[in-house]
Parts: structure tokens; sequence; C-alpha cells
């Protein structure tokens, strides 16, 4: 085999060698399983070594450190080899990778000459039991030696000690010699001088007073002034020599004694309040102030007793306790809170316990919590009222009163209104205010019971609005945009609508008819609904009256399906009420707050009940008046059609009446051609008849010339009559008048035609019979009264005769009235009043 020379560029080549893959023939099920265990397997000894350098980093005391980095090592070259292995696999750098495996080899090599040394040493390392035994004997010789050097320091601390002491001692002894030389020395210097001063004190002693005993230690009585025997009763004779316990009850017999061994130890005492007892056996209450009694060597021989009576002074604290606990407990039980402020430190100086009863907070909690309690429980909107009350006690006069309300929370969280009554209660030299007194009621059921009516005041406008409206109009849409924004504003929600059923969708369908959103709330208004969640089953509950009142729809009882079509609508509370129109649901009410999560009140449902039984009305009232709309459009258009036709039998009749008055006017004239060479009997008849005939003809020439053919104006048409008759009678006026008496009254057409023909008949009869001397007067008179009709026809001329008969009378004029009498079914009457007159009555 030829040998090459090796150059660097050998190194890094990786043409010259087949990858380690061929090895494998490339089958990829072993190839990628020689990769996947090279790879764990390197990452698992790189992550060996580094667990172990941060080990040996955090604990630098451990014995034999480089073995540990020389383990390192060694497994980060094992690692390093795996890692090159998987690489050579595709690329043959065998130079790099024999490398890495000659590193490995040296550091293995190192590691176990290193370990070879090491082990001698290891082993004579001891066991975990006997380190465990040698730190227990280790701890025990170092508290020892602790117990020891604390003993040494004692002893040193007690010689220093005693020497130090037993210097002062010997140092006090030889002053205590020096001033008791000094003292005897001055003492024989002052004793003239005192002699004097004791003159005046005896004096003092005898004036003063106060009882001021003096006596023994064995409690024998030396002195009793004036003022001792007042107060006890005793004489200074009966007392000096006695012993002390003659003043002192039985059973403060043992306070002597205490205050004996005081005195003994050349203790004073001041001011000791107890009990001593007369000479009568009464007790009174004393002061004493007791010295002791010392000689020229400032031994204690005795004492002196200060004895004063202080019965007058304990009544007057007692009624002052008195005082001051009726006070506190008229303050305590009072139903109010009684306070003292401290308006510079804000804090209250004195609460009465009933700042307890009404906001959980004992009177401590009040004093002690100061400006921070007070600021943390009043209403965030009520502290600057509270501050502006400063300047209102500043400059306020005596007895000058401020109320205020405001709130304070509870202790449980609660808000409390309460209305506070102060005054100015002290002030400082310099007039600024350091105390306030005041009191606070509590007044916060008065002031819900204040909400409540504003809330019902609100309700009951809001309602009278809604029903005015209501009544005012009958525009629904109108009304139903007008209400929901009203509703929506006075409820604070954040939409109201009003949904209304589709007619024959089986209540799954319908439409949005009016809305009031708030911003930035979607509208929904105009929106098509279909609810598929919405059965039957739903309408027939809410047909029932049923209301739905859902606080949060994610913690509510309703389908899923539900939620995610109020979901969809951004609806997070809800609350709906039906619409019943004639017993059928025709829609639904509804209130959604989208924001948040919301509790109906009780309060809110009732007025909402009231509003949409206001709605229900309306809604009906719509209906009937679209109902009553649609009747008189085809009233409107029957009473056009009606009109049309009562003008064409108005045409017709008139029509009528013309041909039958031309008729008639043929055969008057036919009569005449017929009968005109007649005898003069024949001629006279058919005169008559051609008469009547043409006053027929003129009777219904009047009806066709009438504007009204349904009800005649009666007046007016029996004056152009009787006005026809006479002309066709060639009467003259002058002679023969006509008086009518006549109401403005209408007459069908069906009765005046009847009634028409008996007048001309009465009046013809009486123009032609009843005035031989042609002259003479024919009245008529006409009246009405509740559809009732009279009609009365005389005249003073000759008359008829009282025993006719009008049923069966011979005149075919006669015949003619009687016949025209029945068809009005009426009833005719005859009368002789100097002339004939005639009387008629009938009734629609």
């Amino acid at each position: 085999m030829a040998i090459t020379a090796f150059t660097l560029g050998d190194f890094f080549q990786a043409n010259s060698y087949i990858p380690h893959g061929h090895c494998y023939l490339w089958q990829t099920p072993l190839v990628w399983l020689h990769v996947s265990a090279d790879f764990f397997t390197a990452i698992a000894y790189y992550s060996i070594p580094l667990t172990l350098l941060y080990f040996l980093r955090k604990r630098q005391d451990i014995p034999f450190p480089n073995i540990i980095f020389l383990f390192s090592t060694f497994i980060l070259c094992c690692g390093t080899s795996h890692f090159f292995d998987i690489i050579t696999l595709w690329y043959p750098i065998y130079w790099i990778s024999g490398t890495v495996k000659a590193s490995m080899a040296i550091v293995s090599i190192i590691t176990v000459f290193e370990l070879i040394q090491i082990v001698p040493n290891a082993l004579n390392l001891k066991s975990p039991t006997e380190l465990a035994t040698l730190n227990l004997a280790l701890n025990q010789e170092i508290k020892e030696r602790q117990t020891a050097e604390i003993a040494l320091q004692e002893l040193n601390n007690n010689l220093e000690k005693r020497v130090e002491d037993r210097t002062t001692q010997l140092a006090k002894i030889n002053q205590q010699l020096e001033q008791e030389i000094e003292d005897k020395t001055r003492a024989k210097e002052d004793l003239e001088k005192n002699k004097d001063q004791l003159a005046q004190l005896a004096a003092i002693v005898e004036s003063s007073q106060d009882a001021i005993i003096s006596k023994t230690l064995d409690g024998n009585i030396t002195s009793w002034n004036e003022s001792a025997e007042r107060l006890f009763g005793y004489t200074a004779e009966e007392m000096i020599g006695s012993h002390i316990t003659k003043l002192i009850p039985e059973e403060l017999i043992l306070e002597e004694d205490l205050i004996a061994e005081c005195i003994r130890q050349g203790q004073r005492i001041n001011t000791y309040e107890t009990q001593r007892q007369r000479k009568d056996g009464t007790k009174i209450d004393v002061a004493l102030t007791i010295s002791p009694i010392r000689d020229e060597h400032k031994n204690v021989v005795g004492a002196s007793k200060i004895v004063r009576d202080i019965t007058a002074r304990l009544d007057v604290e007692n009624a002052l306790r008195e005082s001051q606990y009726f006070i506190e407990k008229l303050a305590n039980y009072s139903p109010q809170i009684l306070y003292i402020l401290d308006p510079i430190a804000w804090k209250n100086i004195y609460v009465n316990y009933q700042s307890f009863e009404i906001l959980g907070y004992t009177p401590e909690e009040f004093k002690n919590g100061g400006t921070e309690l007070l600021l943390n429980i009043v209403h965030p909107d009520d502290i600057p009222t509270l501050y502006e009350n400063k300047n209102f006690w500043q400059k306020s006069q005596e007895g000058q009163v401020l109320t205020t309300e405001y709130r304070m929370r509870h202790k449980n969280g609660s808000w409390r209104w309460l209305r506070s009554r102060e005054v100015v209660f002290a002030r400082d030299d310099y007039g600024q205010v350091t105390k306030v007194l005041g009191t606070a009621q509590d007044i916060s059921d008065s002031k819900e019971q204040e909400q409540r009516l504003y809330e019902q005041g609100r309700r009951e406008s809001l309602l009278r609005e809604i029903t005015q409206r209501i009544r005012q109009s009958l525009d629904l849409p109108t009304i139903f945009n007008t209400v929901v924004q009203e509703i929506r504003q006075f409820l604070e929600a954040d939409r109201v609508v009003i949904f209304q059923f589709s007619p024959d969708s089986d209540f799954s369908v319908g439409n949005i008819v009016a809305e009031s959103v708030l911003a930035p709330f979607k509208p929904i208004i105009n929106s098509a609904i279909e609810e598929t969640c919405f059965s039957n089953n739903y309408a027939q509950r809410y047909q029932q009256g049923r209301i739905q009142v859902i606080e949060d729809i994610h913690q509510s009882h309703l389908r899923q399906c539900h939620i995610d079509f109020l979901a969809r609508l951004q609806v997070r509370a809800n609350l709906v009420l039906p619409l019943i129109n004639d017993a059928i649901l025709w829609g639904l009410l509804c209130i959604h707050q989208c924001d948040s999560s919301r509790v109906w009140e009780q309060t809110e449902i009732d007025l909402l009940k009231q509003i949409t039984n206001q709605f229900e009305i309306a809604i009906q009232q719509a209906t009937l008046y679209e109902q009553a709309q649609q009747e008189l459009a085809s009233k409107n258009q029957l009473f056009v059609q009606l009109t049309n036709e009562l003008e064409q039998k108005k045409v017709l009749l008139k029509e009528i009446h013309h041909r039958v008055k031309n008729n008639l006017q043929i055969m008057s004239s036919l009569l005449y051609l017929q009968f005109s060479k007649a005898s003069p009997a024949i001629q006279q008849l058919s005169e008559e008849y051609q008469n009547r005939i043409q006053s027929m003809a003129l009777i219904h020439e009047q009806l066709y010339r009438s504007e009204d053919l349904a009800n005649i104006d009666f007046s007016q048409y029996l004056k152009n009559l009787t006005h026809n008759i006479c002309q066709s009678y060639g009467c003259n006026t002058d002679s023969i008048k006509i008086k009518l008496l006549v109401e403005q009254v209408k007459v069908p057409l069906e009765q005046s035609i009847p009634l028409g023909l008996i007048i001309q008949e009465l009046v013809s009869n009486a123009l032609k019979h009843a005035f031989p001397t042609t002259e003479g007067e024919i009245s008529i008179k006409f009246t009405s009264m509740n559809s009732h009709y009279s009609l009365q026809v005389w005249d003073n001329g000759v008359g008829i005769s009282r025993d006719i008969d009008l049923e069966n009378t011979d005149s075919l004029g006669m015949q003619l009235i009687y016949s025209l009498t029945e068809q009005l079914q009426g009833e005719l009457h005859y009368e002789y009043v100097g002339g004939a007159q005639f009387g008629l009555e009938f009734s629609l």
C-alpha cells in the first residue's frame, strides 16, 4: 500500500471517503434508528456534565473537584463523538471524528491516573454516620466551651463589681463621717436659731385647719392639735399617750401596719385617702400625709400625720361622678350618635356607643381611627361638604347650629344616611375652633322612603304620560317609538324593543317594530327575527301572563340555543313581558342590559306591567281604529253608491210626478173637450172633476219641483198648494181669505201626497159651498209633536150638518177624504162651530 503525505487540507476532506450510511445500505429505518439513538445519547451526555458543573459551582467545598471536572470533560467528549457519528452518515469527515475520539481517549487516560491518586484519600473519608457522630460531639464541646466562657465572664464581672462596690461603700462611709461631723457642728450653731422657728412651727400646727398628729413608731400619740380635737371629737388629754388605732376602723387596722413599715423605712406618704373613726363612732373620709420624724442622728423615731377631712370633696366628686355617669348613660342610650370632633386634627375626641348601633364601629375605633377612618367611611361625594363645614364653624356665631346630611359606610359595607347638627364647643385663645359638638341621626329609612316616593312619582309620571299619549294618538308607530325611548331612559337600560309576531308564523317569526338603543350597541330595528327556540309552548305561557326575568343569560336556565340567540344580539340580562290583543299573543316588550348582568327590581316589573296594559289598550284601539277606518271606507263607498241611487230615484220620482201632472192636465183637457157642449148639469159636474184633477196636478207639480223628495217642507208646500187652489177656482183673495197657521216641519213624501189631497178637497169644498155671499175666511193649522201630527181646517161659512156620517156619505169628496185618512192611519173628526171644522190626527 502506498503511503501518501498528509496535509491540513486532507483533514477537512470529505470526498475521498465513503459516507458511513453505505454500511447500512441506506436503509431508511436503520439509518434513522442510528441517528435517533446517537442524537438522544449525545443530548444526555451533554446534560450530565452541565449538571455536574452546576453542582460543583454551588458546592465549592466538595473534595476532589478536579476529578468531577475531568468526568464532565470525558462525558462531554463522548456526546460530541455521537454527534459526529450522525454527521459521518452523510459527510465522511472521519479525520475530525477520529480527532474527537482521540481527545476523548486522552481525557479518559488523565482521568484514570487522577482517580488512582485520590483513591487512598477517598478511602479515608468518614462515613455519614461517623460524620454525624463527630458533628454531635463537636456541638457538645462548643456548648460546654460557651458555658465556661459565660461563667468566666460572670466571675470577672462579679469580682469587678465587688471591688467597685467596696470602694464606693468606703467612700460613702468616709463621706458620711465627714458629713456627721459637719452636721453636729452646724446643729450646735443652729440650735439657738431654731428655738424661735420651733415656736412659730408650734403656732402654725395649732392654728392649722388640718388635724396634725405625731406618734411614736409604736403608735402612741405624742401631740394633738385643736383641729384634731374638732375633727375627731377627742381632746388632747384624751388622746396623748393613746394608741393611734383608736382612730382607725377595725377593718382598716392592717392598713396602719403597712403605713408604719413605710415610715420605719424613711418613706413619706403623700395624700393617702382612707377612712378614720370619730369619738361618736361615725366614719369620715380623710386624706393622710405622713412624714417620718428623725432624731439628731437621722434615725426615724416617729411619724407626723396631717389629716384632712375630704368628706365634702368626695361628696362633690361622687356627685360629679354620678353626673358624668348619668351623662354617659344618657349619651350611650341616646338614639343618635353624640360626638366631639377636633376639626384641626380631623378626628373624634369622643363618640358615644350609639355609633356601634348605627354604623357598626365602636367608640374606640372612631377615636383611634382618626382622619383616615373618617375619610374612608364618608361617601366620596360628601367629603367636600364636610370640609366646607370648617369655614362655617370658624365664622359661626355663638350657639349657631349647622345641619348637614351626608352618607357614611356601615362596617358591613352598606351606606347609611346621617343628618348631623353641629355647634362650636370650644375655641383657643386665638379664636380658632378646637372642638365641635355634634349629634348625628340615622335618616336612612326616611331617605329610602323619599327615594321610593320619588321613584314612585317618576313611575306614575311616566305611566301618566304614556297613558295620555295613547289617548291623544292612534298612531301606533309613533306611540311605540316615543314610549320605548322613555322606558329606556327611565330604567337606564341599554336597549328597549317591541317585537311583533308575524301572523300565521306559529310564534317563531316576527319583526322589531320599535327600538331605543344606547350607543355603541347595534340597533336591530326593522330586523326580521326567526327564533326556533321560541316554540308554541312558550307562546301559551306568555299568553297566560308569563314574565321572563333573566339577570344573566350565562347563569340562567335557558336552553343553549336561546342563550346563543341572545348573545348574538349582545344581550346579557333580559326582561320580557307579553303584549296581548284580543286574548292573542300580539308581541313582546323586551328590555335588554348589554354591558353587564342586572338585578331587575320588582317595582320595575310592576311598572312595565302597567305600561304593557297601556300598550295593549293602544294596540286594541289602533286595531279597532283600523277596522273602523276599513268599515268607514266601505260605508263611504256604500254611501256614495246609495247617494247615486237616491239621486236616480229622485230624478225618476220627479219624472213620474211630472208625467202624472201632465196626464192629469190631459185628462182635464179631454173632459173639457168632451163635455163642452153637454147640458149645464153635465158641464157643472165635468167642471168639478176638472177642478179636482187640476188640483191633483198642482200637487204633483209642487212635488217634482221640490228639492228634497224624502222630506217635504210642508209649510212652503201648503202655501203653494192653497195659492194654486185659489187660482184654479178663480176666487178673490180680498173676499175669501185663507189663513195658514203652519209650523216649520218636514213631512215624508208618502204622507205629503195624501195629506195634500185631503187639504185640497177640504179647501175646494169650502170655496164651492161655504160662502154663498162670496165672503169668508178659511183657516188651516198644522202642528207636530214627537212624530205626531195634527191638521185642523175650519171656515166661518154655512157649515155642514152635525149629523153627517163621514164614513157613509154620498159626497165623492168626503169619501175621498175618508179614504185618504185611512191611508194615513189617522183619525178624522168634524165639528160645527159657526162653520165647518175638520180635524185630522195621525202619527209616523
